[in-house]
C-alpha cells in the first residue's frame, strides 16, 4: 500500500525553513527527509522548531476529535536498555531518539482540525440578478458587508438557463496568475467554458457540438468532465466516445490561442468490457498529467488509459451489483486512484454507507478499500477532488455536503458542512448584526462557516438553503490557502479554505523551539560519562517542560445531531502531578554507579511525565444520549 507519509506538501509561514539565510514562506515538499522548494526544487534548511520536527515525522497534524484514546508510540520497553543490552553509543542515542519521537508525538497531539469547515475570511460569489443578464454579477462579502444579494436562480435567466443544468466541473490555475482561473463544465448537452479571478466570472464559451463550425455534430448526452493543464477530456455517454480537446488556451496567456478549445482526438464506439478502445456509456472520468480513468458504467468496470487514450489497464474489482459508482478522483501528490462508491447503510435503516477504493502500484493493481464513517443520508455522492497546498488532504462532496479527509486516515470525519450552512436565516432589519463575521479574530469561532446573515426571503426567493451542490472543486490558492469553487443552482461560490491554520490547539502557539533529534550533540568518539548523558538528558527535559508549560487547557467535544464536533478548549488541566521529584529523577547523580539501571531510571522518569501529559490532551467529551443511540441505551461520555 501508498505510504502516505512519504512523502509531504505543505505551505509554510517562515518559521519552519530558511532560504539563503531568511525566512523562506510559500510551499514545501519534503521527500526522503529532505525539504524543497516546489516550484525550483531547491533545497531549504530546517530550523530547530516542534512544527519543523513534525513536519518531517510520520505524526503530521493528523488527529481528529473522535481520537479520544492516545497511546505513546514507544513503550517504556522500547525507551530503555534491556538486561542483556551493551551500553555504546548507538544504542543510547537510539533510545533518546524513541523519547524524543514521543515528544514528537504529544505535540502533535496538541492540535486537532476543526470539523466546523471550512475557514474563510471573505466569499466572492458570481450571480444573477436580472432574468436577461448575460454576464454573471459578482458579489463580495466581508465582515462590513454581511448580507447576500437577492438573485436570480439560474433555472430563471433567458441566456444563462444551462447554469442550472450543471452537474460536473473541472477548474485549472492559470499558469501566471495565481488568482485567475479557467472553469469548465457541462450539462447533459453542453459544454460551458470560464475564466475568473477574485472579482469576474466571464462565460466564453457555451458549445453543444464536438467542435464550434456549423456542420458539426452535436454532442449525444456528455456523461463527465476531466482536466489537466494542457487538455480537458468528455464523455459522450449515447455516442460512447471519449472527447479530448486542448485547452492551453484558457491558461497560459497566448493572445493568439486565448480562450478556444481545440479538438485533438476522439476514441471509442460501442464494445464490451473487454474492449480496450470502445465503451457501453462511458459517463465519470478523473485525470491527471499523465493518465485518464473512465467509468464505463454500462460494462460496470473502469479503464484507464494515458493522457494520449492509449490503453493500460481495466479495474473490475468492484462489485457495482452491490454499490454505486460515485466519483473517482488521481491524487496528484501520490499517484493513487480514488473511486467512492456507495451502499444501503450498514448502521441505519435508511441511507447510504460510502466506500472508498484506492488504487496504485504498476497499472494500478494494488487495491486498498475503506468504509467511510459519515452516514451519508440520501445524498449521492458528486466529486472528488484534492487540496492543492497539501499532500495530507482530500474532499468528496454529495450533494448536500462536502467532507474533509486525511489521507492517512481517510475513514475518519474531520470536517463537514452543509449547503444550509452558507448562511443563516431570519433576521429582523432591527436586529443588531451578531453574525460569525464578528469574531473573525477569536479563537477559531470563525471555522463554523456560518459565514453571514441572510433575511427570509432572500432564502425563500432563490432556494438558497434548498439548492443541491451540484459541483465542486479546487485548486491552489495564493499564501497557503485552496480556492473552492462551489456550484449551485442560484450562485457560483468562490472562498478560501486555510489548511495551513484550520486547526484548534491546546498551545499558547503553535511553534516552539526544540532541540529535537537533530540537538544531539555526543559523537562516537568521545567518552560517555555523566555530564554528557545528562547534557542530553537535559535537551529532551527541557523539551518536555516547554510542552508542559505551554499548555493552556484541554479539548472539548460537543454532540451536535449525532455528530461530534469540536468546541473551545477548557480550563480542566490539573498540574500537580508534576513534582519537583520527578524532575530530579530524571537526571543521573555522581555517586550512581550503575549506568544502564541509572539510565533507565531516568527514561522510565521521563516516560512517565510524557504519559501526564498526554492524559492532560485528552479531550472532554459532553455527556449526551446520542438520538441514534438511544434505543440501545448506550451513553457517551
Amino acid at each position: 500500500m501508498t505510504d502516505y507519509t512519504s512523502y509531504k506538501k505543505f505551505y509554510t509561514n517562515g518559521d519552519l525553513f530558511t532560504l539563503t539565510g531568511s525566512d523562506f514562506y510559500g510551499v514545501v515538499e519534503i521527500k526522503d527527509n529532505i525539504a524543497y522548494e516546489v516550484s525550483t526544487k531547491k533545497v531549504i534548511t530546517s530550523k530547530n522548531t516542534f512544527d519543523t520536527d513534525l513536519a518531517f515525522s510520520s505524526n503530521f497534524k493528523d488527529r481528529t476529535i473522535f481520537d479520544l484514546n492516545i497511546d505513546l508510540p514507544n513503550t517504556v520497553e522500547d525507551c530503555t536498555f534491556a538486561l542483556n543490552d551493551t551500553f555504546d553509543y548507538n544504542i543510547f542515542k537510539y533510545k533518546l531518539n524513541k523519547i524524543r519521537e514521543n515528544n514528537n508525538f504529544i505535540f502533535s497531539r496538541c492540535f486537532i482540525a476543526s470539523n466546523k469547515l471550512p475557514w474563510s475570511t471573505d466569499i466572492t460569489y458570481a450571480s444573477l440578478s436580472n432574468t436577461t443578464d448575460a454576464n454573471f454579477t459578482i458579489r463580495a462579502l466581508s465582515a462590513n458587508t454581511p448580507e447576500f444579494y437577492n438573485s436570480v436562480p439560474f433555472s430563471n435567466s433567458s441566456k444563462l438557463s444551462s447554469f442550472s443544468k450543471i452537474f460536473e466541473s473541472t477548474s485549472q490555475l492559470n499558469l501566471d496568475f495565481e488568482d485567475r482561473f479557467a472553469l469548465f463544465a457541462i450539462t447533459s448537452s453542453t459544454f460551458i467554458a470560464m475564466t475568473g479571478s477574485d472579482t469576474s466570472l466571464d462565460v466564453i464559451l457555451q458549445a453543444n457540438k464536438y467542435e464550434d463550425d456549423d456542420n458539426e455534430l452535436p454532442f449525444g448526452e456528455l456523461g463527465g468532465i476531466a482536466s489537466n493543464k494542457k487538455d480537458v477530456f468528455l464523455t459522450d455517454k449515447k455516442n460512447n466516445v471519449i472527447l479530448k480537446y486542448d485547452i492551453q488556451g484558457f491558461i497560459n496567456n497566448d493572445s493568439s490561442l486565448g480562450y478556444k478549445r481545440n479538438f485533438i482526438e476522439l476514441l471509442g464506439g460501442y464494445g464490451d468490457s473487454r474492449n480496450k478502445t470502445k465503451f457501453n456509456q462511458p459517463t465519470k472520468l478523473a485525470c491527471s498529467d499523465n493518465d485518464l480513468a473512465v467509468f464505463d458504467s454500462g460494462n460496470k468496470v473502469v479503464k484507464i488509459y494515458d493522457t494520449m487514450l492509449n490503453y493500460k489497464s481495466r479495474i473490475a474489482s468492484i462489485n457495482l451489483n452491490k454499490e454505486s459508482f460515485g466519483a473517482m478522483g488521481f491524487d496528484p501528490d501520490f499517484n493513487s486512484l480514488y473511486i467512492l462508491t456507495y451502499g444501503p447503510s450498514i448502521t441505519a435503516s435508511t441511507g447510504y454507507t460510502a466506500y472508498l477504493y484506492r488504487y496504485s502500484g504498476y497499472n494500478y493493481s494494488t487495491q486498498e478499500r475503506v468504509i467511510l464513517e459519515e452516514e451519508l443520508g440520501n445524498n449521492k455522492i458528486v466529486d472528488i477532488t484534492f487540496s492543492g497546498v497539501s499532500s495530507n488532504y482530500w474532499y468528496f462532496s454529495t450533494t448536500k455536503k462536502i467532507y474533509k479527509k486525511y489521507k492517512t486516515k481517510p475513514e475518519k470525519v474531520i470536517g463537514t458542512f452543509d449547503n444550509f450552512r452558507l448562511g443563516l436565516i431570519d433576521v429582523q432589519p432591527t436586529t443588531t448584526l451578531n453574525n460569525r463575521w464578528n469574531f473573525q479574530d477569536l479563537n477559531w469561532q470563525s471555522a463554523n462557516f456560518s459565514w453571514n446573515l441572510i433575511n427570509t426571503n432572500d432564502a425563500i426567493d432563490n432556494g438558497l438553503l434548498i439548492s443541491d451542490v451540484n459541483s465542486f472543486n479546487l485548486f491552489p490558492g495564493a499564501k497557503g490557502n485552496d480556492r473552492i469553487v462551489l456550484m449551485t443552482n442560484s450562485r457560483i461560490y468562490f472562498f478560501n479554505e486555510n489548511t495551513n491554520k484550520a486547526y484548534q490547539r491546546v498551545l499558547k502557539s503553535d511553534n516552539y523551539s526544540n532541540y529535537g533529534i537533530q540537538g544531539f550533540s555526543l559523537n562516537p568518539d568521545q567518552f560517555i560519562q555523566t555530564s554528557t548523558i545528562n547534557n542530553e538528558i537535559t535537551k529532551v527535559v527541557q523539551d518536555i517542560l516547554t510542552i508542559k508549560n505551554n499548555i493552556v487547557g484541554r479539548f472539548v467535544g460537543n454532540y451536535n445531531n449525532d455528530i461530534l464536533e469540536l468546541g473551545d478548549y477548557n480550563y480542566n488541566v490539573n498540574f500537580d502531578e508534576f513534582i519537583q521529584e520527578d524532575l530530579e529523577n530524571m537526571f543521573i547523580h555522581t555517586n550512581e554507579e550503575s549506568i544502564v539501571g541509572v539510565i533507565n531510571r531516568s527514561f522510565s522518569e521521563i516516560y512517565e511525565v510524557q504519559n501526564k501529559i498526554v492524559n492532560l490532551i485528552l479531550p472532554d467529551i459532553d455527556a449526551r444520549i446520542q438520538t441514534a443511540y438511544n434505543s440501545q441505551g448506550i451513553i457517551i461520555i
